[in-house]
């Protein structure tokens, strides 16, 4: 319920979460506390924004920080965002394994995921030193699932494409376009039936 009312924003129960919000986030009950803290950030992202950010850098146990990470990655405002994609050049504070959550969360981002999307295909290479051969496919399969365009998808294949020839990203790369293309083609099929459906719904709202 929590989840839906965020992407919902429903403002009471939004509203009634952030209530909940604890400094200690540690006293924060644990089975909501990323809702809680997302929910903060919605409804004082300014003073919420940096000391989140704080926090992140002096907490130790895991799973507070993937909620940290999660409320961060969430952030509205263009500074924040923009701080946000700072940090996964920092493996002085994101640690290397934490990274791909981070990039995640920022696809999981409407308004940051375009920055995002802009940060990989930038900065492959450093992702490929931090993630090593063992992980690096799980980027382009994770971001496939984002992919909602065509404009996004033929930028994936292209530049993808240049990487085609590695044997850990191939079968990835080739699943990853079956998955995009399926979606794409369901997008195109669908839109009209659902924007004619609409239409008959206000229509009868009048």
């Amino acid at each position: 319920l929590a989840v839906v009312a965020r992407y919902a924003r429903d403002m009471e129960i939004i509203d009634q979460l952030a209530t909940l919000y604890s400094p200690d986030l540690s006293q924060i009950d644990a089975e909501l506390r990323g809702n809680i803290l997302m929910s903060k950030m919605i409804v004082d992202e300014a003073n919420t924004f940096p000391y989140l950010l704080e926090k992140y850098q002096s907490e130790s146990d895991p799973e507070l920080l993937d909620d940290i990470l999660g409320a961060l990655a969430a952030a509205k405002l263009d500074e924040n965002i923009a701080t946000a994609l700072r940090l996964l050049e920092q493996p002085e504070i994101v640690r290397p394994q934490d990274h791909l959550f981070l990039y995640i969360y920022l696809l999981r981002n409407e308004k940051a995921r375009p920055l995002a999307l802009d940060w990989l295909y930038t900065h492959w290479g450093l992702v490929v030193s931090l993630s090593g051969e063992k992980s690096v496919e799980d980027y382009p399969r994770c971001t496939a699932g984002y992919i909602t365009t065509r404009a996004e998808a033929d930028r994936f294949y292209s530049f993808f494409d240049q990487h085609s020839d590695n044997p850990v990203l191939k079968r990835t790369l080739a699943m990853a376009k079956v998955s995009i293309e399926s979606r794409l083609h369901l997008t195109e099929r669908e839109t009209s039936a659902v924007q004619t459906r609409i239409k008959q719904l206000l229509e009868e709202m009048k």
